[in-house]
């Protein structure tokens, strides 16, 4: 017997289930709402009078722009605003007030301050005007330039105030001098000191040669090398000295020996004061007093050490060097050796057979042999080789 399937009773799995909601009918009891009426007052919202103080104490605002917030307040709070519209605008002015108030005491500050910075500028500039170096500041100062004309290898002292100025600068914080590098007007200030202490050092270096071969005060160069040491090297004679200081000190020494003239003159200082100088009265050799640049002592040192640097290169250790640093070193030592302070000196040149030299004129003397003659090569006799006819009377001025 066939069997008629049937409709299942309950949904299947399969299926999907019906998920439409039919609309529900409005109640006839509760009709919808009427629009809004255009001009119907909205309720107030009521917003305290210490949150306007507290915001304005938070955005750093004075009196004047508090009140102002009040204002805003009373204006809009019975406009209908929203809470959250109200309260923003409230916070839009603070930041506003904020932000120009911030604006004027700028201003303020700038022209205050423009007017600070001009006075302390222009007290700057006369106080530059009226800047001295210190005590303390002028004594490094020539300590570096004792130091300088001091070195073995100085070979040029006319201008050394060039070589100083860049030690200045390196060593400015140990020399005490960081407050002058830097303004123009007060390192010009230095130049100036610097150059004078150049001048006055080389004076002294000068009459300390010269003292060193004079008959009434002369020295050995063993001595005259720890003496210049202990006055112009810095730290003193403390440590091991090289023979440079020797060699260096005998051709100076020789070079004054064949040069007395200029011993006697000091070379021109730049005046200390900003005045002007006068007018010089014109000097001679014989009339003592200073001479023009480059007719001093140094200038002819200068001239003498480049001729030498030409002809035997700058380092006393190379062999073009020897024979006549050796020559000038016995030279020296035989000059003065058995003879006591006060006595005549005579000029003691060794034979030129033994070494390869320059003729013995060239270095102000004359060859000899046997015990020198006193009696012909008195110091200042106006003997060949001396110290000439004009020395006495230009050291007794």
């Amino acid at each position: 017997m066939d069997t008629v399937p049937q409709t299942p009773t309950h949904p299947s799995e399969l299926t999907s289930p019906d998920l439409t909601v039919a609309p529900v009918p409005f109640p006839p009891h509760a009709p919808p709402p009427p629009p809004p009426q255009s001009g119907s007052p909205s309720p107030s919202v009521t917003v305290p009078p210490l949150f306007v103080d507290n915001l304005a104490r938070e955005f750093g605002l004075g009196d004047r722009d508090r009140l102002k917030l009040r204002g805003l307040l009373h204006v809009c709070g019975g406009a209908g605003l929203s809470a959250g519209l109200l309260l923003g605008l409230l916070y839009l002015l603070a930041a506003i007030l904020s932000e120009a108030a911030d604006r004027r005491r700028a201003a303020q500050d700038n022209q205050f301050g423009g007017d600070l910075l001009a006075m302390v500028r222009d007290l700057q500039i006369r106080l530059d005007d009226s800047f001295s170096l210190t005590a303390n500041q002028k004594a490094n100062i020539r300590g570096e330039v004792q130091n300088a004309i001091h070195e073995p290898t100085r070979m040029k002292f006319s201008t050394m105030h060039a070589d100083v100025l860049v030690r200045l600068k390196e060593k400015q914080d140990k020399l005490d001098l960081d407050n002058v590098f830097g303004v123009p007007v007060r390192e010009n200030k230095m130049g100036s000191a610097l150059k004078r202490a150049c001048s006055s050092v080389r004076n002294a270096f000068r009459q300390d040669i010269r003292d060193s071969i004079d008959p009434a005060s002369f020295v050995d160069l063993e001595k005259f090398t720890y003496a210049l040491a202990r006055k112009y090297k810095l730290g003193g004679v403390a440590g091991e000295s090289s023979d440079l200081y020797s060699i260096h000190a005998a051709l100076l020494r020789r070079f004054a020996f064949d040069h007395p003239e200029p011993l006697w003159t000091d070379e021109t200082e730049e005046p200390e004061s900003s005045n002007p100088p006068t007018k010089k009265r014109k000097t001679t050799a014989k009339q003592g007093g200073r001479v023009a640049a480059g007719e001093d002592f140094w200038g002819k040192v200068d001239v003498y050490f480049k001729e030498q640097i030409e002809l035997r290169g700058r380092n006393f250790k190379d062999t073009r060097w020897k024979p006549y640093i050796d020559r000038i070193l016995a030279d020296d030592k035989n000059r003065f050796e058995g003879i006591t302070s006060g006595a005549p000196v005579c000029i003691l040149v060794l034979d030129d057979s033994t070494t390869q030299m320059e003729p013995a004129s060239s270095f102000g003397g004359v060859p000899q042999s046997g015990a020198p003659d006193f009696s012909s090569f008195q110091f200042g006799s106006g003997g060949p080789g001396s110290w000439g006819s004009s020395f006495n009377s230009m050291g007794a001025q």
